[in-house]
């Protein structure tokens, strides 16, 4: 596992940087990181409040780095990683909550099939929060822990395998009307 974090940074500068330390000869140490990634989460966007950018702004940014990552991340083994998105933590803070949910709004908006926004960040209770109301506090933190577990292994695995063709759905145990007439 790789994070590659970066404190205070923005939508847009995430974008940028992305798009061109991906697109350049070489190997920095983003590609040298990235390239064998098999799973890119994507949890950005916070701090794009205080640079007043507009929340479908941070959406629109958020959608342009998952297309970056999909065009450079792997293309050169053709095998590129899955990408999903987060949804934002929710905040303590009355004034910026307005923007972290139009946020969230505008990321369910994505055509889910070409940018999932399935990481479900945004039902982290604010009671799991620091004091400064916005990042979470150890207990919220192992709560984001356990979502990125079950994400992991429920609907990653499952997308993982339905992408690649070998899903095969699980049957239902409890028969349909029609099924009991014809058994």
């Amino acid at each position: 596992i790789k994070r590659l974090g970066i404190v205070g940074i923005t939508s847009r500068d995430l974008f940028r940087s992305f798009q061109q330390t991906l697109s350049m000869e070489g190997n920095g140490r983003t590609k040298r990181i990235m390239k064998d990634a098999d799973y890119v989460f994507i949890d950005v966007g916070r701090n794009d409040y205080w640079q007043n950018i507009k929340a479908p702004k941070t959406a629109y940014y958020v959608k342009r780095i998952s297309k970056v990552l999909k065009k450079y991340v792997g293309a050169d083994l053709g095998i590129h990683p899955f990408i999903a998105i987060a949804y934002l933590l929710p905040t303590r803070r009355a004034y910026q909550m307005p923007f972290i949910t139009e946020v969230n709004y505008n990321l369910s908006l994505f055509n889910q099939n070409l940018y999932p926004v399935q990481i479900r960040f945004d039902l982290v209770s604010v009671d799991l929060l620091s004091w400064d109301g916005l990042h979470p506090s150890s207990l919220g933190y192992d709560v984001m822990a356990d979502i990125m577990n079950d994400f992991i292994r429920t609907t990653l695995q499952k997308d993982i395998r339905k992408e690649r063709g070998q899903y095969t759905p699980t049957p239902n145990p409890t028969p349909t009307p029609a099924e009991t007439e014809t058994a």
